[in-house]
């Protein structure tokens, strides 16, 4: 089943001068902007700002290839067992990568992109008490799924699939997993991860990885693993460099 996405995207064709533009440019044409204000074509930048703003929505592309190469030296080491848990192993691209101002944006943007207002989003219980916040901000819904504990914390999975088929089954659009979650500190499951992955897959629903606390090794467990790279269902991880440094009040991206 294929995932949905809001009404808010435009999926519509370019306007006449886009296309005429696109035309252009790909006739070898080049094309100068009368209407173009940004001082750092033009030589009116300080010259602390000393290359060309690119405003790319992605963020800066030499940014991205250098968290590439970061990302996929760091996963160099774990790659036995990130083949085990389903994960891609063909490395990370920057093509694949966003870099925002924090991860409360990162969940702004995809539950926009996931979700008309109405629609719902599962969450865990404990869990972040912000990612309601963010949700209700985007006329959304959250409906809560439970952790359980026997002696170490799970997601209640046969609930998870009862939400899915409930009365608000229909309009939950994506699944948010905190690995490792907060304030519990346990991570997915190996078997937890199998399930629910067919469960989205089947049913169209989109997972939201928060893995900003990974790289601290609360439950050191041989099977931990990150949801980034999942091939089985569409999957957004979000990670920080402030959690990755210890420091919270550096957002840096």
């Amino acid at each position: 089943m294929s995932v949905h996405f809001s009404s808010r995207v435009d999926i519509s064709d370019p306007n006449p001068i886009a296309a005429a533009e696109a035309a252009a440019r790909a006739n070898g044409t080049a094309l100068g902007k009368l209407n173009d204000s940004n001082p750092t074509r033009h030589g009116l930048a300080p010259a602390l700002v000393p290359s060309v703003y690119t405003a790319d929505p992605r963020g800066s592309y030499a940014v991205r290839e250098a968290l590439a190469a970061f990302l996929n030296e760091a996963n160099a080491g774990r790659s036995q067992m990130n083949a085990s848990a389903n994960t891609a192993s063909r490395g990370v691209k920057p093509e694949q990568l966003y870099v925002l101002s924090s991860t409360s944006e990162a969940y702004s943007w995809l539950i926009k992109l996931l979700c008309d207002a109405g629609d719902a989003v599962l969450a865990p219980k404990p869990g972040y008490p912000l990612i309601e916040s963010i949700a209700r901000l985007e006329c959304v819904d959250t409906v809560e799924y439970q952790l359980r504990f026997d002696g170490s914390w799970f997601i209640d999975v046969a609930e998870l699939e009862q939400l899915l088929d409930g009365p608000s089954g229909a309009r939950i659009r994506a699944l948010v997993l905190i690995n490792p979650n907060n304030p519990t500190g346990s991570y997915v499951k190996s078997a937890e991860r199998e399930r629910i992955v067919t469960m989205c897959r089947e049913r169209g629903i989109a997972l939201i990885a928060d893995e900003v606390f990974f790289d601290y090794a609360l439950e050191p467990f041989a099977g931990n693993a990150r949801l980034a790279g999942e091939q089985g269902v569409l999957t957004f991880a979000l990670d920080g460099f402030s959690k990755m440094l210890a420091a919270p009040h550096a957002k840096v991206g």
